[in-house]
């Protein structure tokens, strides 16, 4: 079994606590700074409000050739979900991925991840690699004073590979095929409001 707890004002890291959060909040700084200076004229000029949204254009032009993958259409046809991420996005240093995440049975959590390789404008998909896809069972939720979730994850953590998902698809999603017995008729308590807090942060999507 282990923890995870979303931070509230940064979900990408986990919590783990004094010296450890301080040196991921460095690293994590760190390899931001190529994104910015991506975007400066001079090492001292900060990005101009319309080089933020030439950015932020060139971000959904990249996030909406990444869904024309056809195993990430496959993922979307049978497990509808608007939580993607795009990360890494423009930092040339670090390995873009993409994430498509859903829920199920209000106990399980469901991941698609996919290394992609985009052109030198930072639009176009023009590699991929091989796709993971990560089933969690989530054992206990707890709500802590300032908001936050605090989740346990219980024995059953699968992983597959693309063999694995034709055969899910296949079965439109039935996982019995990969000789796995879904709990369905035991949501976790909290489990919803915790997912519809990440849905939130999607929104936009």
């Amino acid at each position: 079994m282990y923890r995870w707890t979303p931070h509230a004002e940064d979900p990408s890291l986990s919590e783990v606590g004094g010296k450890a959060a301080m040196l991921l909040r460095f690293l994590w700084l760190k390899a931001s700074l190529p994104l910015l200076a991506s975007c400066m004229q001079t090492p001292h000029e900060l990005p101009s409000h319309s080089e933020i949204q030439q950015l932020e254009r060139d971000h959904r032009k990249a996030l909406a050739d990444a869904l024309k993958v056809e195993i990430v259409r496959e993922f979307r046809q049978i497990f509808p979900t608007k939580m993607i991420t795009l990360s890494n996005y423009h930092i040339a240093t670090a390995k873009q991925a993409l994430m498509v995440q859903t829920s199920l049975y209000s106990r399980y959590e469901f991941h698609l991840t996919i290394g992609l390789k985009l052109d030198k404008t930072w639009t176009k998909v023009v590699g991929l690699d091989k796709p993971q896809f990560q089933l969690n069972e989530v054992k206990e939720i707890e709500r802590l004073e300032d908001g936050r979730f605090y989740l346990s994850y219980g024995d059953m953590q699968k992983r597959f590979d693309e063999q694995d998902w034709k055969k899910l698809y296949t079965a439109r999603g039935d996982f019995s095929v990969l000789g796995i017995d879904l709990r369905k008729d035991q949501p976790v308590p909290l489990f919803a409001e915790y997912w519809k807090a990440q849905e939130s942060r999607f929104a936009g999507n």
